[in-house]
């Protein structure tokens, strides 16, 4: 995880804008919800809460 903590009022937005980061760089293949929590700086399920399915 980041070292920085996450302070951000928008996680869901956040979450979207680093996956759609992460598959410019690596490849769309290459997302994944521990990639894009580690990069946000949140734990893993600090992201499930946000999402349904």
């Amino acid at each position: 995880m980041s070292t920085k903590p996450y302070h951000h009022g928008n996680l869901k937005g956040e979450l979207l804008r680093v996956a759609e980061e992460i598959g410019r760089e690596e490849g769309p293949e290459s997302i994944s919800i521990r990639q894009v929590t580690r990069r946000v700086g949140v734990s893993l399920t600090a992201a499930y809460r946000h999402y349904t399915d």
